[in-house]
């Protein structure tokens, strides 16, 4: 599923990513599928290990964890527990 999971990063709308036909039709291919089975190992890999193109982590500088943050402390400050 991992090696799978992180092929999707190459897929979208074939107008914008000319290669997302391709990669999709590869991930039926019993090539494809023995590329995989003889990759799996018995422990987690890292990430990278499984390929794709990861964009999706959040910066540990950017701003967007600051609400929740800030919303946990409100939380704390005014509950009763």
């Amino acid at each position: 599923m991992k090696f799978a999971y992180a092929q999707r990063t190459y897929l979208g709308d074939a107008k914008f990513v000319p290669t997302a036909m391709r990669i999709a039709k590869n991930l039926t291919t019993p090539e494809y599928t023995k590329w995989v089975v003889e990759r799996i190992k018995d422990k987690a890999q890292p990430l990278s290990y499984y390929g794709g193109f990861n964009e999706s982590q959040v910066s540990e500088l950017s701003s967007f964890r600051i609400p929740a943050m800030v919303s946990c402390k409100q939380r704390k400050k005014f509950s009763n527990f």
